[in-house]
Formats: structure tokens, sequence, C-alpha cells
């Protein structure tokens, strides 16, 4: 039976140079010709993860990404979007004006312009400026009417899970919000999950929850966790993500994703990989 491989990027798949492996494309390669779907699940959006996509042939093999945390899915092979999950506007003002209150930096990546909110913080200010065109108030998004998928909050460590769980408290079931570094949470649309993304596309393909397999590292990788018949942590995860997990791997640096896939669904012997 083909699996579903839902593999995520920063910290699973790629090393430290933000790269993928030779071993591990070579790798992906092979499961893909022997039919399994390989769907790259990431916070990153389109324009950030298309390049990986094509480094190991998503296009030829009918394999999917689902981006911004899930809340966009594509057809890499016909370039459908199947699915998108925005905001609605009622409920990103209220977020917004809950983060102001909140005393937190928040921003939103667009292409060329990064909106940010009132209290932005003064090194997170000059790194956007460095990366974007554009640097803008959150209000500007509903005057130029922009379609807004990820909410990204930078704040310390020690107050993420705090801010995480006011913001659960307050908006309940009409967001998602996951931990998705050492200094950010990032908010998504209702439905807006690696793991909604991931069911969608195997119930797509008739592909039971047994047979999806997940790769993943940090918070945003639990909602996929929990809807896959297999959850590989890599060795560098979260202890959160690890104690989800159904077996550990190697690290993102040490092929992890590349050594797992190998000896447990091509089954090669250690000296003929």
């Amino acid at each position: 039976m083909k699996k579903l491989l839902a593999i995520d990027m920063d910290g699973t798949l790629l090393n430290w140079r933000k790269q993928i492996s030779k071993r591990s494309i070579n790798t992906l390669l092979r499961v893909q010709e022997d039919g399994n779907i390989v769907v790259l699940a990431s916070g990153r959006s389109y324009e950030r993860l298309i390049k990986y996509a094509n480094k190991i042939k998503l296009k030829e093999y009918g394999g999917y990404m689902a981006t911004l945390n899930g809340s966009t899915i594509f057809n890499v092979k016909t370039g459908e979007i199947l699915r998108n999950s925005a905001f609605d506007y009622e409920v990103l003002k209220e977020l917004f004006h809950f983060l102001d209150e909140l005393n937190v930096d928040y921003s939103i990546y667009k292409k060329d312009t990064i909106y940010e909110g009132e209290n932005s913080k003064f090194l997170y200010r000059i790194y956007r400026k460095l990366t974007r065109k554009s640097l803008k108030h959150v209000n500007y998004i509903f005057t130029e009417n922009v379609e807004v998928n990820k909410v990204i909050i930078n704040e310390k460590k020690s107050k993420l899970e705090e801010i995480q769980r006011n913001i659960l408290a307050k908006f309940n079931d009409r967001v998602e919000v996951s931990i998705t570094s050492f200094l950010s949470i990032e908010i998504t649309a209702k439905n807006g999950s690696k793991g909604f993304a991931i069911l969608d596309i195997a119930e797509r393909l008739g592909i039971d929850k047994e047979n999806i397999w997940s790769f993943g590292n940090h918070g945003n990788d639990i909602s996929m966790f929990k809807i896959s018949g297999r959850s590989i942590a890599v060795k560098n995860s979260v202890d959160k993500l690890k104690a989800l997990a159904t077996d550990i791997t190697d690290s993102n640096n040490n092929d992890g994703v590349a050594k797992y896939l190998e000896e447990n669904l091509l089954h090669l012997d250690k000296g003929k990989q």
C-alpha cells in the first residue's frame, strides 16, 4: 500500500544550510518512484517552498505542498490550489486588537511587504527592513484588501506558552495557534493547520490514516502527528513533539528523514544506501 509522506522542512528535512542533502534528494526520488506520495508541509509560503519541490521532482511524481502551516494546499503537478484558508477580516481585526493589548510584536509577511502591529520591537523591525521592500502598519491590510493566511508573533521564549494560552482562551476554535521556534508563534485561520491539510490530501487520494507518515520537529507539526499512522520526530525535535511520536530518527543535519525511509520503507541494507 502506498504511503502519504508528510514532511516538514525547516529543522526536519532541511539541514542547517537550509538545503536538502543529496542523500535526502535521492531517497525521496526513490520512494516516489515506488508510488508513494510526498507532501512538503511547511510554514513557508509557496514562493519560498517551490524550489525545494522542484529539487525532488514533485511535479513529475504528483506531489503536493501544504504551505503557511497547512493554510493552502497546492497540487504541484497541475498548479491547482486545492484549498485556501484565509482569515475573515472581522476575526483578523479582533486578533490584531487583542495582540496590541498583549503588547506583543506581530507581523504579516507578503511577497514585497511586511505589515506590522503597534508594538514592533527594534531588532525585529531592523530585520524586516532588510528583508522586504516595504514596511507598513497592519491597518493597510484592510484598505489594500490583502489576503492574510498567517500572523507571526516574535517574543522571548519565556513568554511564548503564556501568549499561546491567552490567544486560545480568547479565540477558542476560531484560530489555530502553534509555537514554531524558540522565538515565535504562528497563528492561522480555523482549519489552517498541517494536520487538516494532510487529511484533506489523503481523502482526495483515498489513503487511510494508517498509511500517513509524518515527519517533524516543532509545535506546528503536532496537528499532523495526531492524524498519522506513523509520526516520526527528528532527534533535534522539541520534547513536546517527541512525546507524541511513534518513532524517533536521526537529526535534520544527519539525514534523519532519509535514514528512516531507507530502513522502513525502502528496506535498504545500511551498506547499500
